[in-house]
C-alpha cells in the first residue's frame, strides 16, 4: 500500500481522486479515506483507545425546541453532553480538539470553533 500511496499521491487531482487511484479489490474506498485521516490527524492506537473509552455528545447547534429536548433528555444520557469546550473537556477530549485544530487551518473560512464559543441557535 505505501508503494501505491506514493506512486498516486503527485498524480491526483484531488483527494476524491486519490482515493479512486488508490482504491483496490484488497482496499475499499472507505479504508483507504480512513487510513488516511489516521495519518493525517497522526492518531495513535492509544489515542483511539482513549477517544472510544471516552466518548461524548457535541451539540453543534440547536433550535428552542431542540434546547427543551436537550434540557430533558440531558439527566437519561449515558454520555456527557458538551455545550461548549473548555480547558477542562479539551484536556479529556484532546484528539478532538486537535482534528478541529487540522480541520480549521484546512479552511480558511473557518474561525475558532471551540473555546469561547456557544453552539449556534436558530430562532424558529
Amino acid at each position: 500500500l505505501e508503494y501505491r500511496l506514493k506512486q498516486y499521491v503527485t498524480v491526483a487531482d484531488s483527494f476524491a481522486d486519490f482515493i479512486k487511484l488508490l482504491k483496490t479489490k484488497r482496499y475499499t474506498q472507505t479504508r483507504l479515506q480512513r487510513l488516511a485521516c489516521y495519518v493525517l490527524f497522526q492518531v495513535t492506537k492509544a489515542e483511539m483507545k482513549e477517544a472510544q473509552e471516552h466518548s461524548f455528545i457535541r451539540v453543534l447547534g440547536y433550535t428552542k425546541q431542540g434546547q427543551h429536548y436537550l434540557k430533558e433528555v440531558k439527566k437519561e444520557l449515558t454520555l456527557p453532553l458538551i455545550a461548549k469546550f473548555g480547558k477542562q473537556e479539551a484536556q479529556r477530549y484532546g484528539l478532538s480538539l486537535r482534528i478541529d485544530q487540522i480541520y480549521q487551518q484546512g479552511n480558511a473560512q473557518i474561525t475558532e470553533q471551540n473555546f469561547r464559543r456557544i453552539p449556534l441557535f436558530i430562532d424558529k
